[in-house]
């Protein structure tokens, strides 16, 4: 599922609840948080347990990173209404 028999481990999935005690809210979060995303082409980003997130945070992850690096595909996952709100509104921005 997170592998291909040519090219190795090609996916991962982060379950941010494990990272972050409060929901997260800065640029720099995002930043350390996509340390690594580089070795893979999918990310899955399980939002599962988290309820909101500040605009720093989404705006890094889902413009900045994206933009920064086209080849990977990050893939929010158990997403509540306030965090795709929030999505929502740095991508339409």
């Amino acid at each position: 599922m997170f592998s291909n028999p040519n090219e190795g481990f090609i996916k991962t999935r982060i379950p941010l609840k494990n990272i972050f005690d409060m929901y997260p809210v800065a640029r720099s979060q995002a930043r350390r948080l996509c340390e690594g995303f580089d070795k893979f082409k999918e990310v899955e980003l399980d939002f599962d347990g988290i309820d909101d997130i500040g605009q720093g945070f989404a705006h890094e992850l889902f413009i900045i990173y994206p933009k920064n690096h086209p080849n990977i595909k990050l893939i929010p996952l158990n997403v509540c209404d306030e965090v795709q709100t929030m999505i929502n509104h740095v991508k339409n921005s």
